[in-house]
This record gives structure tokens, sequence and C-alpha cells, in this order.
């Protein structure tokens, strides 16, 4: 079941990721350090859980 909702958690935020790459790329902004500081976080919050 957790397998299941960190698949799908990573295929709802590849997009974003690709997203936030472009859009890096297109201008110079902190946006990408932005998100993986958030993508950081989230899977320090998903690692934990098995030990």
């Amino acid at each position: 079941m957790k397998d299941l909702i960190k698949i799908a958690f990573f295929v709802l935020v590849a997009p974003y990721l690709v997203f936030a790459m472009i859009k890096v790329v297109a201008e110079d902004a902190p946006y990408l350090l932005i998100f993986f500081g958030v993508m950081l976080v989230a899977w320090l919050l998903l690692r934990p859980i098995k030990k």
C-alpha cells in the first residue's frame, strides 16, 4: 500500500519536475531549488516510516 502511495506521489510530481526545469531554463528563478526543497522534505517524511 505504501509503495502504491509512493508511486502515485512520484507520478504526480514528475510532470511538475519537468515543468520546473523548463521554467528555470526559460527564466532565471529559484523555483527549482524551492521544488527540490519540498521534494526533499516529502521524501524524508515518507522514508522513516519503514525504518
